[in-house]
């Protein structure tokens, strides 16, 4: 028994040793050390409690450190426990309390009772450490006479005189076991009876000494010379040690009880070898209100379906307590709660509260008055019916004709969260110029999620249209022309030489559908643009060409793109003036020369299908015509002037000069 040292717990003769270090100085010199320096006081604690935190990860448990070690040497003392996670010297000293007491290498105590623990299984309210100084009442508080503890929870914070058992001067050091004997005493004439004292109100959470003594029956008190006591409470929540083993001569001895639930509770004592039974009875009443908390909270929800939750007000402990009447907003990990805002009456609020999103992993958050906060046990947010189909894509550009393009169909409740227990099938309506799957079925591992590919081939905006049932969904895309494949001419009709005529281009994928961003050859040839808009796919070019004959157009880009239009006719403009051809300016006289006349328009075209009525003054010249040919014979020699005019057209008319030599000087 004396490897559990009294419940693995403080003993008074590590209270009594602490408290002869700290009486050994006098109150004054407490007094005249400054006091405050709260700040920093808790920095250390915090700082050893992320220490504490690190042993407890290595080890498995919290650490087993000496209350107080009688040096600083002592490879028990919690300095030394923790030098290997970094903090040392300073950090172990409260500030405000004199040097004198920092040669044992720290002036904290440790709360030894939680040796071998686990900080998880600790109430919050549990202390770890504080002022080696709170072990005498004699002494004021180090920071304006409070003392900084710190909690098993991790938070530290100035507050009261933690509870300690009392130390009396004259209270001598507990002996080792010895081996009990058997005695020959006489026992009194009347039966003896174990007493069990504490107090009989109690706050739960609060620290109770209970102490235990044998009377004789008559009011005389029984030494307990030596013996194990058996310590039972009829809840398992009582932090009571189960046994107590007396090993030397006491009037009495005492044992802490902590009652972390609320009511009635006995604590029932036994001496093991003469059975002599005693007990207590002690009312416990919540601590003042420091968390919220939720009963029968359901751990499954839908969205947009009201759930029944209850939120009460309890102690450190969990228990309920009515010392609560005010606002409290509710709040959750994720998505927004209705509603925000509950009220609270004598501790309790029970109503409905509705989220819209799903998730697998919520929380919610209740905050209120005082500081006062609490959280929800995790829970999930299923999705509602399935109530749309969103049609979406995750590609950053826009769909381009010939090329695939993936979208994303998602089947989603009212709120907007995936439905991911869907499944059935989706037909799927494509626009003219797309292919792809019409029908997309959905298994239990799409998770309400499904991607396709579609391919479109016609520019411009298309949509999408998706359906299950009464389930619907649309999405509008817009469709861009693929790389230039080519141009088309519109087909062009007979033109008349020297006049403007437009022609209609259109520079086309793969697909014929209108592309911009090219760049033209010039023309060559008789060809002339003298109007040109490149800017869209599609354009209209005004061309004129002023030479009649047979033409081809030809369309070509830098890159070696083209298109040719249909074979066309430019035809002579209209007549402007008469040539005849073949005739020489000088004739030999009686000696036949044959030519023909030409009408020409202004570009010089030769018009050969005109219609004319000419007629012929000329001396010495005998003219024949026949339609356009025309045959001279010269009469005389000299000089001879032709006058050739169209009586129907004034504009045509012809003056030639010749000179015929006679025959016998050629």
């Amino acid at each position: 028994m004396r490897n559990k040292r009294f419940w693995q717990g403080f003993t008074l003769i590590e209270i009594s040793a602490v408290a002869g270090i700290v009486s050994a100085l006098s109150v004054g010199t407490y007094m005249g050390v400054q006091k405050g320096r709260e700040r920093e006081c808790i920095n250390n604690l915090q700082q050893i409690y992320k220490a504490v935190v690190m042993f407890e990860m290595d080890n498995g448990h919290l650490p087993n450190a000496k209350f107080f070690p009688p040096s600083s040497s002592d490879p028990k003392g919690l300095q030394n426990l923790l030098a290997q996670y970094g903090v040392t010297g300073s950090i172990f000293f409260c500030p405000s309390i004199p040097e004198q007491l920092n040669k044992y290498g720290i002036n904290y105590i440790w709360n030894d009772t939680v040796n071998g623990k686990m900080s998880d299984s600790l109430p919050p309210g549990t202390w770890l450490m504080t002022e080696m100084t709170a072990v005498s009442k004699n002494i004021p508080g180090p920071h304006t006479g409070r003392f900084s503890i710190l909690y098993a929870g991790g938070n530290a914070q100035t507050g009261e005189r933690i509870s300690l058992p009392e130390v009396s001067p004259a209270q001598k050091p507990v002996e080792e076991p010895r081996e009990i004997k058997k005695t020959e005493e006489k026992m009194p004439e009347s039966l003896p009876v174990l007493s069990v004292l504490t107090k009989k109100e109690a706050r739960a959470g609060e620290k109770l000494k209970v102490s235990v003594s044998i009377s004789d029956g008559k009011g005389g008190s029984i030494p307990i010379k030596s013996g194990i006591f058996s310590i039972k409470a009829d809840d398992t929540s009582v932090d009571i040690p189960s046994v107590f083993e007396v090993k030397s001569e006491s009037s009495s001895f005492e044992f802490p009880a902590i009652f972390n639930k609320t009511g009635k509770f006995h604590i029932k004592i036994k001496e093991e070898n003469s059975g002599l039974e005693g007990e207590c009875e002690i009312n416990i009443s919540p601590e003042s209100v420091s968390q919220f908390t939720f009963s029968n909270f359901p751990l499954l929800w839908e969205a947009g379906k009201p759930q029944v939750v209850h939120i009460y007000a309890c102690d450190t402990g969990g228990n309920k307590t009515d010392d609560y009447d005010a606002e409290a907003i509710i709040l959750a990990r994720k998505g927004k709660v209705s509603p925000e805002k509950v009220i609270l009456v004598k501790g309790v609020w029970a109503g409905e509260i509705m989220l819209t999103e799903s998730s697998d992993s919520n929380v919610l958050y209740v905050a209120g008055e005082r500081d006062i906060f609490g959280a929800s046990p995790e829970f999930k947010v299923k999705n509602t019916a399935p109530s749309f189909i969103e049609v979406s894509t995750e590609s950053k550009t826009e769909p381009v004709a010939g090329t695939p393009y993936d979208i994303t169909l998602e089947v989603k409740d009212i709120y907007g969260n995936r439905c991911i227990d869907y499944t059935g099938e989706i037909e799927i309506t494509l626009p003219e110029g797309a292919t792809g799957d019409k029908k997309v079925i959905f298994n239990t591992e799409d998770a309400g999620r499904k991607r396709i590919a579609l391919t479109f081939f016609k520019a411009g905006s298309k949509k999408i249209m998706v359906s299950s049932g009464e389930i619907k969904g649309e999405k509008e895309f817009y469709v861009n022309p693929g790389q230039l494949y080519g141009f088309s001419i519109g087909d062009i009709g007979t033109q008349e030489a020297g006049k403007s005529f437009s022609i209609v281009v259109r520079a086309t994928d793969k697909w014929g559908n209108p592309v911009k961003g090219y760049y033209l050859k010039e023309p060559s040839g008789t060809v002339e643009y003298i109007n040109r808009d490149t800017s869209s796919g599609m354009w209209m070019e005004t061309v004129v060409i002023k030479k009649a004959g047979e033409y081809n157009i030809v369309v070509e880009d830098m890159a070696g793109n083209r298109g040719n239009s249909n074979t066309f006719t430019v035809k002579p403009s209209s007549p402007e003036k008469i040539e005849i051809l073949g005739i020489p300016a000088e004739l030999i006289q009686g000696e036949e020369y044959t030519g023909s006349i030409a009408v020409k328009d202004r570009f010089g075209n030769i018009i050969a299908d005109y219609k004319s009525n000419f007629t012929i003054e000329a001396e010495g010249l005998k003219v024949e015509i026949n339609g356009a040919n025309i045959k001279i014979i010269p009469e005389k020699s000299g000089y001879c002037k032709l006058t050739l005019k169209d009586e129907a057209n004034s504009k045509l008319s012809l003056e030639k000069h010749l000179i015929v030599i006679s025959s016998d000087k050629k």
